[in-house]
């Protein structure tokens, strides 16, 4: 999706995220996976387990959103200084 980033910075970033809830059974902790693109082409991805255990499908969403809405956050302002 195009939009302005940071003071006026036109970008092209995509993210896209994904989270499994309680999926260890071990520990009964989700997975977030997520991607981001720019201008279409791959740029940052992760797996990683959550730090805590969530209750729902839904509280285990919010902390994958996070998650992922912090490591954009970070892009924008990474892609800002160039």
């Amino acid at each position: 999706m195009e939009g302005k980033g940071i003071e006026g910075y036109a970008h092209n970033l995509a993210g896209y995220t994904d989270t499994d809830f309680a999926g260890d059974m071990n520990d009964r902790k989700s997975t977030t996976g997520w991607i981001f693109t720019f201008n279409g082409a791959p740029i940052s991805w992760a797996s990683k387990k959550q730090g805590l255990v969530t209750r729902s499908s839904m509280e285990s969403e919010l902390v994958a959103g996070s998650i992922t809405t912090a490591e954009g956050i970070w892009l924008i302002r990474l892609a800002k200084d160039f």
